[in-house]
């Protein structure tokens, strides 16, 4: 394809367009105005401008040409008829590329134009490279310096923001000095003076952090004068917190020669990638990974030797086109390097241009071996932790089991005491009772009549059923307590069950001409264990006839609640004082009274009671008043309809 030409102020000169075309160029149409060849060149986008040394137009032809070149990258050649000296200084500060006087051969032109175009594509070359080689600065961890003769600082690296907190425009012309520990000032100005100009030897200063006057971070590197485009004088710093490195500039003529000195002295690796090439690897990369560029020249070649496992490959290579498109990313990737050896490395890219990209790799094997190893160990602290906070709770459960044993087995020692003192109590007055009057008997039987005999057997008798009862309580209450007492609950008539037990008490209750009235309903089921209800009942009952006078009444009566049946025994007896109400159902607290014709209690039947209702899930009170008699109430569970 061949390469256009755009012609801007060229008239009447047929000859000139005559070669041009001779020499396969495409020519645009003359355009008498800079205005104008702005707006060709945008649509047209041409390889190369001949600028008429005169314009119409308010664009001269000098701005034209910078425009062209700055703008749009368009090459110009300037056609010049005659100069000045306004001319020459204009001319040296321009982007002109080239001069061709009117009039030239054929011979001149191809040669002005090939000129031209040589220089433009090596410029490009150049300009692309330095892009790289200041990319990678940008992201290099050192701070690098420049200063003039004056100490200003003419330049200064991004990592100064990161190392020392300083924004990069905010340095640019200021003096080194305000940043410069007092100490080492004087070593700056050494190197102007001779005196370590051919040493080179490393620089420490100390520089001061942003926003604290006080606090300064101890830097250290290299310093060395530059030729860079003639100016001796300049001074290049290139300072880093391990100052390990000595960076040596190079007496050369370009930039490229001084960042590739950047490039070459770096602590970490670098490697340049460009149309799927590496194009350089610096000695770090190497010394890192063991790849030479002869080794990975290709990028396949690199994915294959240091991602060997087609997996890890194929996450690696969806990672690099898209993750390595990003600014400022940092990835850990597992590589295997020529040796054999597998690294843990830091990959920090850098995409330049579409084609382009810059990587810098560290070693971080050491680290993240170390930090695996932390982790592990702190994993174990807390598996241990965890281990030994469950002993404790099992100890402590353990003790709180302890206790609770101590304490229940100090409250069955305790009942056990108050047992046999009450059993003690309680079993003398139906022996002396029985002894008594046996012995009575013994002693004057010839003298007694039948009617007597028959009177003291029956008060044997009597005191014989009370023993009785007395040791069927006892029973029932050890069982209870030891925890071998049957318990078979089923679905009983509640009326049934007090029908037995009045049943059973009618006669007693007949001798002291009290009336006995059963008011529960029937059909009123309940779930219960019927041989302890029934003992509840018989008890209560018994109670009832032994506190009521003569001529008294009791009713056993109940009430039908959400879940229960609430059954209660009331009299019209002698009642219970406020202060005796206190020591019912109670183990701690022995309490018995005489009847109203002396009968004598146990003291166990209420405690009985008690047991035998909480065993059945219900609870057991008392109301009473002094003088009208007493009520007392039980609850037990209501028979569910599924039972």
């Amino acid at each position: 394809m061949n390469k256009i030409i755009l012609l801007v102020g060229i008239f009447e000169n047929n000859e000139l367009l005559q070669n041009l075309e001779e020499l396969g160029f495409d020519v645009l149409p003359n355009i008498e105005t800079g205005e104008d060849a702005l707006k060709l060149a945008f649509q047209n986008k041409p390889d190369l401008a001949i600028v008429s040394n005169q314009l119409f137009g308010r664009l001269d032809n000098f701005v034209i040409a910078d425009l062209l070149y700055d703008v749009y990258n368009i090459p110009v050649i300037l056609q010049v008829d005659s100069f000045d000296e306004q001319f020459v200084k204009r001319a040296k500060v321009s982007l002109i590329n080239e001069y061709l006087p009117t009039g030239c051969n054929l011979e001149l032109l191809k040669f002005t134009i090939t000129k031209t175009f040589l220089n433009h594509d090596k410029n490009k070359k150049l300009k692309d490279e330095v892009e790289v080689f200041k990319s990678i600065i940008d992201s290099s961890p050192e701070i690098l310096f420049k200063l003039s003769k004056d100490f200003k600082i003419q330049f200064a690296s991004r990592s100064v923001k990161n190392i020392l907190g300083y924004n990069y425009n905010n340095l640019l012309n200021r003096s080194i000095f305000e940043f410069v520990d007092s100490e080492d000032q004087s070593k700056i100005i050494d190197l102007y003076t001779g005196q370590t100009r051919n040493a080179f030897s490393s620089v420490p200063v100390s520089l001061r952090i942003k926003n604290n006057e006080n606090q300064f971070i101890h830097l250290s590197g290299t310093a060395k004068f530059s030729n860079l485009v003639g100016k001796q004088s300049d001074i290049i710093l290139s300072l880093s917190k391990t100052g390990d490195k000595k960076l040596e500039f190079p007496s050369g003529e370009s930039e490229k020669e001084y960042f590739t000195q950047i490039l070459e002295y770096a602590p970490y690796g670098i490697a340049i990638i460009s149309d799927q090439e590496f194009k350089f690897v610096n000695p770090e990369f190497t010394e890192i990974t063991g790849y030479t560029l002869r080794d990975i020249k290709a990028l396949d070649d690199w994915f294959k030797l240091a991602f060997r496992d087609d997996s890890y490959r194929k996450v690696v290579k969806e990672m690099w086109n898209t993750d390595f498109n990003l600014k400022r990313v940092v990835r850990t990737l597992s590589i295997q390097c020529k040796n054999g050896e597998v690294k843990q490395l830091d990959f920090r890219p850098n995409r330049i241009a579409t084609n382009k990209l810059v990587i810098s790799i560290i070693d971080v094997t050491e680290q993240r071996r170390n930090q695996e190893a932390l982790n592990n160990y702190l994993e174990e602290i807390k598996e241990s932790k965890s281990k030994i906070e469950k002993k404790n709770e099992e100890l402590n459960n353990l003790n709180k089991a302890l206790k609770e044993s101590e304490q229940k087995l100090k409250e069955l020692n305790e009942d056990k005491d108050k047992f046999f003192s009450i059993l003690a109590h309680d079993l003398r007055t139906p022996f002396n009772a029985l002894l008594g009057l046996s012995e009575f008997v013994i002693q004057e039987y010839n003298e007694l009549s039948s009617d007597e005999v028959i009177k003291i057997v029956k008060d044997i008798n009597s005191a014989g059923q009370n023993l009785f009862r007395l040791l069927e309580n006892l029973l029932s209450w050890s069982r209870l307590t030891s925890g071998r007492a049957d318990f078979n609950p089923e679905k009983v008539d509640l009326y049934g069950i007090a029908l037995q037990a009045v049943l059973l008490l009618k006669q007693t209750a007949e001798k002291k001409e009290i009336s006995l009235k059963n008011s529960i309903q029937k059909n009123s089921f309940v779930f219960v264990d019927e041989t302890m209800i029934e003992s509840v009942i018989e008890n209560l009952i018994t109670n009832a006839i032994k506190f009521t006078p003569r001529k008294g009444s009791i009713e056993i009566s109940s009430k039908e609640l959400t879940d229960a049946y609430q059954i209660s025994i009331s009299d019209t007896g002698v009642g219970i004082s406020e202060e005796n109400l206190q020591k019912l159902f109670r183990m701690d607290v022995h309490f018995t009274e005489y009847g109203t014709e002396r009968e004598k209690g146990s003291g166990l039947g209420l405690l009985l009671c008690k047991e035998h209702v909480q065993k059945n899930g219900g609870k057991i009170w008392v109301e009473s008043e002094e003088g009208k008699g007493s009520t007392f109430y039980f609850t037990v569970p209501k028979a569910q309809l599924s039972k």
